[in-house]
């Protein structure tokens, strides 16, 4: 699996009406995206200084800057709002919806969240899979895993201050503002430590708060565990920062919990084990084939094809998990007129699992058995 580069839109059109969210690539773009980083200006930085918002975080960099060592020191830039999709108002209503559906949920400033844009492009050009959820029944081959099911993308790479230039944060909160309470998002997305080891994107604080907003807004988010061949039990060094955090370990005060459901991979073959690219730790919550997986394909001129490809890696397997998520959620509607909430999601898809074949050397959880889950009554 490469660094995914958008989200996609479904809707579940054969069960009761809901929405997903997947990775898919979007058309290559002539002008390769520009390097951002994302900074969340704290209070103290506001109070301190006469100057607000986007003034402030200038000033501090051109401060930073005129101190450095580094060659780039004399770097141009320009500071945006991270999030510039959605209005303020917007924002604000989906925070208060959070907080009015989650007690728990901690609302988070987005107000203070910037994007810095460099104009030299050091963006990761990895390429990005898609994961067949859904597809058309077009008597040619499959129909997906949730059969009847239409995509919608929204892109991780869009057009800030002139340019393009890629927004995880904002890509998920455009998702996020799409959904109702029961739908089902799939980030097919990592990113790296420090060292350039790959860990899910929820490590990064923007990330992390537009996922958490998300889950609270009731909406199931599937995230890949990444293909790092990580132990997530153990502290992560995140780029730019002197001190490493166990994010990902349950069992660590460090640990923070965004509610998605994270997947790891594993082998096609039984007993199904951790593949060595796959990421592992208590977060994962469960895992499915990460190879062998049999995908639509098109031409080299995009047009469709009637023969399929495969691929694989952990955004091999999150679509797995999502479809079962999306079938869970449309037969739990059935039978009792509500949906699960994503707690209840991440509890119930993984009872009856498949575990895998060492599960405590493994440590990516157990594989969603929807017959299991179906002949055990646990649907109705």
């Amino acid at each position: 699996m490469g660094l995914a580069r958008s989200l996609a839109v479904g809707l579940l059109c054969s069960l009761p009406l809901f929405n997903a969210v997947l990775a898919a690539p979007t058309a290559p773009n002539p002008a390769a995206p520009r390097s951002a980083i994302a900074i969340k200006l704290n209070q103290s930085a506001s109070r301190a200084r006469s100057v607000v918002g986007a003034d402030v975080v200038e000033d501090l960099i051109r401060k930073a800057q005129s101190g450095s060592t580094h060659a780039k020191r004399d770097a141009q830039f320009s500071v945006l709002p991270l999030i510039t999709t959605l209005t303020p108002e917007k924002i604000s209503e989906m925070v208060q919806r959070a907080t009015e559906l989650n007690p728990n949920y901690k609302p988070a400033d987005f107000g203070s969240w910037f994007q810095v844009q460099f104009p030299d492009s050091t963006a990761d050009e990895d390429e990005s899979e898609i994961g067949e959820i859904f597809m058309s029944d077009n008597t040619i081959g499959g129909v997906g895993i949730a059969h009847g099911a239409e995509g919608h993308v929204v892109g991780v790479q869009r057009t800030v201050g002139g340019g393009p230039v890629e927004n995880e944060a904002e890509a998920i909160m455009d998702a996020a503002a799409y959904l109702s309470a029961g739908d089902v998002m799939l980030l097919e997305m990592q990113t790296g430590d420090a060292a350039g080891n790959s860990w899910p994107v929820e490590i990064l604080d923007a990330q992390f708060d537009a996922i958490s907003l998300a889950t609270s807004l009731g909406i199931i988010v599937i995230e890949p565990a990444a293909n790092g061949a990580q132990d997530m039990d153990q502290p992560v060094l995140r780029i730019g920062e002197t001190t490493a955090l166990a994010l990902l370990n349950r069992d660590s005060a460090d640990f923070r919990d965004s509610g998605a459901i994270v997947v790891g991979a594993g082998s096609s073959a039984a007993p199904h084990s951790r593949l060595s690219f796959s990421n592992y730790g208590n977060r994962v919550d469960a895992y499915s084939w990460g190879e062998n997986i049999a995908t639509s394909t098109v031409n080299a001129d995009d047009q469709n094809d009637d023969i399929y490809d495969y691929f694989d890696g952990t955004s091999g397997a999150s679509p797995i998990v999502a479809g079962a998520a999306l079938i869970i959620q449309g037969i739990v509607n059935v039978n009792r007129g509500t949906k699960l909430t994503p707690a209840e999601m991440r509890s119930l898809i993984t009872v009856g699992g498949t575990a895998s074949a060492d599960p405590s050397s493994d440590k990516i959880g157990v594989q969603p058995d929807l017959r299991a889950l179906i002949d055990g009554g646990h649907l109705d």
